[in-house]
């Protein structure tokens, strides 16, 4: 009966690293899809079973699994449009590779030395005829979740 309940307690247990890290590629998706219309992002966002948790510094921001995936818009698809997504205890390094991948659907993409912002890897292209930035934070906090960040947006 103990290892039932073991078991149980361990399916019902909060997502697993890999799927957080899922979770916030596909919201990047969304992103790419949709952007520059921030409103079409938000929509597939929720449609997709994200809920929304409000406003953070000019940030719409919602989660997945606890709080654990996180997807963000800014803007409002005039100006400053811009998308983030991170994931709880999320490295630098697959972050990276991650949007080194995203970078690759960019027109005339090119890297660019963001490291005096902390940004250890950065690429400028365009995107619906939109000039972008694209980079990795590689730690940020949104409440009780702390891991690398994937940004794509007009600055």
């Amino acid at each position: 009966m103990a290892a039932v309940v073991a078991l149980v307690a361990v399916q019902a247990g909060p997502a697993r690293a890999d799927e957080n890290w899922e979770a916030a590629k596909s919201a990047f998706g969304a992103c790419m899809a949709h952007f520059p219309d921030v409103k079409a992002i938000q929509a597939q966002l929720k449609a997709d079973g994200w809920r929304y948790e409000g406003n953070e510094q000019g940030l719409r921001i919602f989660s997945r699994n606890g709080f654990r995936a996180i997807a963000a818009t800014q803007g409002n698809s005039q100006i400053a449009t811009r998308c983030v997504v991170a994931a709880s205890r999320l490295k630098p390094e697959p972050a990276i590779a991650f949007a080194r991948t995203v970078a690759g659907e960019l027109s005339g993409v090119k890297p660019i030395d963001l490291s005096d912002r902390g940004v250890p890897a950065a690429w400028e292209g365009s995107l619906r005829g939109k000039v972008l930035r694209l980079g990795v934070v590689p730690q940020a906090e949104f409440g009780l979740m702390r891991g690398a960040t994937v940004v794509l947006g007009e600055f």
